[in-house]
C-alpha cells in the first residue's frame, strides 16, 4: 500500500505548472504543459486564481456527513424511484465491485425544474437524451442556512474548475501551435461538464467474503479500478488524501496529493483527437484504510459538438458511430455501474 509521507513538490517527477504564470506569459508555459502531456498524461497545477481548497473540503465533508435519507432525496431517479432527477445529484455506494464511492455531481444548468421535467416531450415514453443531460442541478435539504452556503460554494467551484480547465486548454492549443481559442467552439455557452464531489469510504476492516476479487491486487484494496478517463480533461482536488494511482512503464505508482492545487490529466477523446500524440494515462485509486474525499471536474463539451475527426482532419475511428459529443457521451457513461440502470433517452 501507499506509504504515508511528506513530500517536496518541487521534486515530484510530474511537471507542476503555476497558473498564476501561465496566465501572465503563456508562450512561456503552454510547451511545458504539453511536453507532460506527450509523456506522462499528469500534472500539477499550483497558484490558481481564486481557488479555496479548505472551504472545498469543509463543505464536502458537510454533505457526505449528512444522514443518508437527506442525501438520497436527492439521488438519481435510479436510485429512488419518485425523485424526478436522473442525470444529476446524489448516488449512494453501490455493494459488490471494485467502485466503492459515494457521489454528488453538478452542472452548468441551473437548477432542476420539476415542473420542467414533468412536462418534458416524450417519443414513445422516453425523453430525449438531450433534456437528460442538461439536467438542472438538485441541492440537499436540510432546513437550514447551509443549505445556501453549500450550494454557493459549489457554485462558486464549479466556475473556478471551468475556468481553469479551459485555461489549460488553451495553454495546450498554443503548446500544439494552434489557435489558443480553437476549443472555445465546444465548450460555449453550455459545456456538460461535470463537478462531482466524491467519498471512498474504507473496505479494510471488512470481512473478507464481503470484498470482491475484482476489489484486490495482491495485498492492496482497491477502490476504484484501473481506467482511463474518456472525454478532454480532468482536474482533480486530492486535498490531503493519498490514494491515487497512475501507470508508469507497467508499474503502478503513487501521485502525491496536492493540498493547495489541482491535478491535471487528459482524457481518451482528447488523445484521439491529436492523433495519439497526447497521452490519456489509466489510474486506478486504492483503499489505504481510511476515508478518503476528492472532487474530480471532468470538462466536456456541449452536445453538438462534432468530434468525428482529428485537428488535422482525420476519421476517428475509436469513436463508433456517434459522431456528436452527446450521444457519444451517453453511450461511454452508460457502462459505469452507477449509471447502468439511467435512461438516457433517445435521440431527437
Amino acid at each position: 500500500m501507499a506509504e504515508k509521507r511528506n513530500v517536496d513538490l518541487l521534486n515530484l517527477p510530474l511537471a507542476t505548472i503555476d497558473m498564476t504564470e501561465a496566465l501572465e506569459n503563456p508562450e512561456k508555459i503552454a510547451p511545458k504543459v504539453v511536453k507532460a502531456m506527450e509523456n506522462e498524461g499528469f500534472l500539477y497545477l499550483r497558484n490558481i486564481p481564486g481557488f479555496k481548497p479548505d472551504e472545498l473540503l469543509q463543505w464536502t465533508k458537510w454533505f457526505f456527513n449528512l444522514p443518508l435519507e437527506t442525501k438520497m432525496a436527492i439521488s438519481k431517479k435510479c436510485f429512488k424511484e419518485d425523485n424526478l432527477n436522473s442525470f444529476r445529484g446524489y448516488f449512494p455506494v453501490i455493494p459488490g465491485g471494485h467502485s466503492h464511492k459515494e457521489a454528488f455531481e453538478t452542472g452548468s444548468f441551473g437548477d432542476f425544474d420539476p415542473v420542467k421535467q414533468q412536462n418534458q416531450k416524450l417519443i414513445n415514453g422516453r425523453p430525449l437524451m438531450r433534456d437528460v443531460t442538461s439536467e438542472g442541478n438538485s441541492w440537499p435539504n436540510t432546513g437550514t442556512s447551509d443549505d445556501e452556503i453549500y450550494r454557493k460554494v459549489m457554485e462558486y467551484n464549479y466556475d473556478i474548475y471551468r475556468k481553469t480547465a479551459s485555461q489549460v486548454l488553451q495553454l495546450i492549443a498554443r503548446g500544439m501551435g494552434l489557435d489558443p481559442n480553437c476549443f472555445d467552439y465546444m465548450f460555449n455557452p453550455s459545456p456538460l461538464a461535470t463537478l462531482r464531489l466524491i467519498h471512498y469510504p474504507s473496505r479494510v476492516n471488512f470481512p473478507p467474503e464481503e470484498i470482491p476479487d475484482e476489489a484486490r491486487d495482491g495485498d492492496t484494496l482497491i477502490t476504484t479500478g484501473e481506467h482511463a478517463d474518456t472525454t478532454f480533461i480532468t482536474l482533480l482536488a486530492t486535498f490531503e488524501n493519498w490514494g491515487l494511482q497512475m501507470l508508469q512503464n507497467d508499474t503502478w505508482v503513487d501521485v502525491p496529493p496536492i493540498r493547495d492545487g489541482l491535478v491535471m490529466n487528459i482524457g481518451a477523446l482528447m488523445t484521439d483527437l491529436f492523433g495519439g500524440r497526447l497521452k490519456s494515462t489509466m489510474h486506478r485509486v486504492i483503499d489505504l484504510g481510511e476515508d478518503r474525499y476528492s472532487v474530480p471536474f471532468f470538462y466536456e463539451p456541449q452536445f453538438d459538438t462534432d468530434i468525428s475527426k482529428t485537428f488535422d482532419g482525420k476519421e476517428i475511428e475509436s469513436i463508433g458511430r456517434y459522431h456528436r459529443y452527446g450521444p457519444w457521451m451517453c453511450n461511454r457513461t452508460s457502462q459505469f455501474k452507477e449509471y447502468a440502470t439511467t435512461d438516457f433517452g433517445v435521440l431527437d
